[in-house]
């Protein structure tokens, strides 16, 4: 595997970040020339367009795999594009990951609370658009559409504050 790869131990243990890891090891595996290639075609920016279901992005800005600068590309494409949201949080790392000390984590992450936050402003949103006397009989054409173009403001419980996104 070393020889058909063109891998070197030395570099890939010695990776200080990222970028110099998918040099050493990931774009000599998947084949790529350059890690440029690597990340243009592992990146999301090449198939938005392509999207056709709802869809919710939900990013934190102290991502250290998704780092701030790179967010403003999804906020433009979420405003712009019909039955889509961008959920940003101050805080929350990559992938939901665990908050608290390596030994005792908190078994409730920043995703578990910025998904009940969105799940709960989408049923009152729902609640608030709902005909109260015909609520079970709306036609589906009649339904509210909750997944739009839109800003959401939630409320991190452990900020104490709101932020608008």
């Amino acid at each position: 595997m070393k020889s058909r790869h063109g891998l070197d131990e030395q570099m890939i243990v010695s990776a200080g970040t990222l970028p110099d890891l998918d040099e050493a090891f990931s774009r000599r595996i998947y084949g790529f020339e350059t890690v440029t290639d690597l990340y243009r075609w592992s990146s999301c920016a090449f198939y938005l367009e392509n999207l056709k279901t709802p869809m919710i992005f939900i990013n934190a800005r102290d991502d250290p795999i998704v780092p701030e600068p790179l967010l403003p590309f999804i906020r433009d494409f979420a405003s712009s594009h019909d039955k889509v949201m961008y959920l940003e949080l101050a805080h929350g790392g990559h992938l939901g990951f665990y908050e608290g000390g390596f030994l005792y984590a908190n078994p409730v992450t920043w995703l578990d609370r910025a998904l009940v936050g969105l799940v709960g402003g989408l049923v009152m949103s729902h609640n608030k658009l709902s005909p109260k006397s015909e609520a079970c009989s709306l036609s589906e054409e009649d339904e509210p559409d909750l997944i739009k173009t839109s800003a959401f403001i939630y409320t991190d419980p452990l900020e104490k504050k709101n932020i608008l996104i």
